[in-house]
Order: structure tokens, then sequence, then C-alpha cells
């Protein structure tokens, strides 16, 4: 508190922006989609103070241990941290706001957004996800009221932006109904991050790694495919890594679990020859960025991922990587690729030179220093 209370006493002469991200740097939306960016963003002149809802500290002590009692100190310091925030928006020059202003934990009317709004209107607001409702896999995601609050959230945070960035055309679609003034910037990737650390490809001798990396949240998303990747282990020597906050089982198949962390991130998806990303057919998922797909083929890696959404874009089949839209389409295009090392690796190429031209900081963020400036 101390630390924010001295950004928002903070004068500068630079055109100054202040950042409200949607978490900490842990959680792989608010790091890709704000954090990488600051560098770009200084770089052109802007003094930035970022605002999170909490530190990372309060945050692992207080909300994860999952007590109610450690919940109480959590949200009591997001909405003090947030109110701060709120309080010291109107000496900024442009506001970028991501995804909600208190959280989606929270299940709060949208008030806050029209405080901030009030105290400084030149809003650009960033989202990459179905924002407009919970999703249905989760234990709240047929809350009625709970949907209620996140639709009208959706709604004014849109309304009352100058600007809105979303990471695919299906978010687009949706804000387009509200404000016709949105653009596209999927979610970039630091492509020279995984220079120099891809494991080299060996003939024989070892098990074929297929991976997967993502949120606890959807790591049951891997369950749709159980049923394949046992078949396959039954006739090939395989296993699945899992790069999560959450271990799952698969039943018949080996599944070796890694507990997710920024410093070993990179290092750890390089050690897959195969990256997948199975997702179910619905209104929430058609939204996601398929970040984790980008992460595979920057590091090299060919994917096998369901033809939800942005992945049909993101994937070109046959040369990067395969969609598969039921079972049979999935053995199809993981038995491809256990069985043809040397095809992994020319397609891994692709995979790679592909994402570097198109997905890449470099090329993104002038796009959104733009933006803010022109705000």
């Amino acid at each position: 508190m101390a630390e924010l209370f001295g950004k928002a006493r903070r004068q500068s002469d630079d055109t100054s922006l202040i950042v409200f991200p949607y978490m900490g740097r842990t959680n792989a939306s608010a790091r890709y989609r704000v954090y990488n960016y600051l560098p770009y963003i200084r770089r052109d002149g802007f003094s930035i103070d970022v605002f999170p809802p909490t530190s990372e500290s309060v945050f692992e002590n207080f909300y994860l241990p999952w007590k109610a009692a450690g919940h109480y100190v959590y949200f009591i310091m997001v909405f003090l941290g947030r109110a701060l925030g709120i309080w010291a928006a109107g000496k900024y020059d442009v506001v970028f706001l991501q995804r909600e202003i208190i959280s989606e934990f929270f299940y709060d009317p949208p008030l806050f957004i029209f405080l901030l709004w009030a105290n400084n209107s030149k809003i650009v607001y960033d989202l990459d996800d179905a924002v407009w409702m919970l999703p249905p896999h989760s234990i709240r995601g047929n809350n009625k009221l709970l949907n209620y609050l996140a639709s009208k959230r959706f709604f004014w945070n849109v309304r009352l932006s100058k600007k809105v960035i979303v990471s695919n055309s299906y978010l687009k679609r949706k804000v387009l109904d509200i404000n016709g003034s949105v653009e596209i910037i999927p979610t970039p990737i630091d492509v020279s991050a995984f220079k120099g650390i891809r494991k080299a490809d060996m003939v024989g001798g070892h098990d074929v790694v297929i991976g997967w990396t993502g949120g606890g949240g959807n790591v049951g998303y891997l369950k749709m495919i159980e049923r394949v990747v046992a078949r396959i282990a039954e006739k090939y020597p395989v296993r699945v890594k899992v790069i999560s906050s959450r271990p799952i089982k698969l039943n018949g198949v080996r599944v070796d679990f890694v507990q997710w962390s920024e410093e070993s991130e990179f290092r750890e998806i390089c050690t897959f020859d195969v990256g997948i990303m199975p997702l179910p057919d619905n209104a929430y998922t058609r939204g996601k960025a398929g970040f984790k797909l980008l992460l595979y083929m920057a590091a090299g890696i060919p994917s096998v991922a369901s033809p939800v959404g942005v992945n049909s874009e993101i994937i070109i089949t046959g040369k990067t990587g395969y969609l598969a839209r039921n079972e049979e389409e999935w053995q199809r295009g993981l038995e491809e690729l256990i069985k043809k090392p040397s095809f992994r690796q020319e397609m891994g190429r692709e995979a790679r030179e592909y994402v570097a031209r198109k997905y890449d900081y470099s090329t993104w963020a002038p796009i959104l220093v733009d933006i803010l400036k022109n705000v």
C-alpha cells in the first residue's frame, strides 16, 4: 500500500500512463498482455505507474491457500489498492485497463468503472477472453446472477472506454455491438526468449513428450483426449507433460507434472516434442487467445489443437500443426508427429518462423503505443 500511495502522489512531465493489470505477473494474461509491453511503451516516452490488484505476496499468502479468513484480507487489500488507483487516475494522460477493475473473483456490480471514468475518461480497455460470462466448466459457471453481473461489467467497461483492444475477431464482433472503436491485437510472444534452449529431437531411445501448459482451471480439458492418448501410449513410447498450478491424472498414460514458474516456463516447454490444446466448442472457449499454441510454436514445436476460435487461424494444417475435430483426427495427427521425427522438426521450424513473422512483440508493440498516444 505504501508503494501504491507513492505512485499516487508522483508527478511527471512525461506522457503519463496508469496501468490496471488484471492480476500480478504470475497470471499469464496479465504478463503477456500488460507487463511484457511496459519496456516498449517506456521506450516511446511514457512514464508508467502500475497498480496491480495486490502484490504477489498478498495473493500467494492470502488468496491461494483458499481459506475464508485469508480471502477476506485479500479482498480488502484489492479494494484499497484499486480505490487508491482510481483516485490517482485523474493525474494521468491515459488509462490502460485489462479485463476487470476489481477481479473476476469478485461478484460486484459495475460501479468501479463509473468512478474511474468520472476521474479519467481516456480509457483503453484490453480483453482476451469472453469476460461477459463465467467459465461454464467452473463451479460458479451456471449461476445466473453472477453471469448477469459479469455481462453488465463487460458492457460498461466497453461502453465507457475510448478504445477497446481484443485478442481475436470473435471478441471484436461482440465489442462492436457496444463500441465501434475496437482493434485486434493478438497476445504476442517474445520469440527470442526461446533462442538456444530448444532441445534437439532424438530418433529412438526416449519417450515422445506430448506437452500441455496452462492455468489450473483449464487443466480438465485434457480429459477430452484421455482415451486417445491412452490408445497411443499402447503403441508408442510416449508420456504427457503438464506444466500448471494443478496436477491431473490421465488413465492409461504416464503424466509428468511440473509446477509452473516464470523462471522455468520456457525451459520446460522446450522439452516437449508435440504441443496440444484440446478445447470444447462453446461461447466461452471461442473467445480464447490461443496463446499456448504460440508458446509451442515459438519453441519450434508442432501442435495438435481443437479448431475452436482463433486456433483455426493460428494453426496451418500440415505446416505448423494439425486441427482435430474428433478422437479420430486427434489420433491421426498425434501419430503422424510421433512416427516421423524429421517431419516433426521440419514442421516445428515452420511454426517458429510463422509465429516470429506474425505474433512477435516487435510487430505489435508499436501498434499498442500508437493507440495509447492517440487516446
